[in-house]
């Protein structure tokens, strides 16, 4: 859970860079108390997901300030139920399938 979280900082630092035209920095977030206040199996486009939301306390290095967050995280099982995989939706234009980013983690199973 935490590794997934922090690749989703990640990637969104790396979109906004990119949004703006900036080098990409990468990074790595301290990532603690997780909150979890939903969770849910769901069926999208014909693949299953794991459906999260709740909070979590994440703080850059060398920064004072602890943040409080809230969270969306959708989780995909690996081949043969072995590790996780992060998805993150990408918004399509018009009545295009969504579309998925993938980022394999290195989860161990729940």
């Amino acid at each position: 859970m935490i590794e997934a979280l922090s690749a989703q900082i990640i990637a969104t630092q790396d979109s906004i860079a990119d949004s703006l035209g900036l080098e990409r920095a990468v990074v790595v977030p301290s990532v603690s108390r997780v909150r979890i206040a939903r969770q849910e199996t769901l069926q999208l486009d014909g693949e299953r997901f794991i459906h999260l939301e709740g909070s979590f306390d994440w703080q850059l290095p060398n920064d004072s300030v602890r943040v409080d967050s809230a969270f969306e995280l959708f989780l995909q099982r690996g081949e043969r139920d072995q590790g996780w995989t992060l998805a993150r939706p990408v918004h399509g234009e018009g009545d295009q399938v969504q579309r998925w980013l993938l980022y394999p983690l290195g989860l161990p199973q729940a």
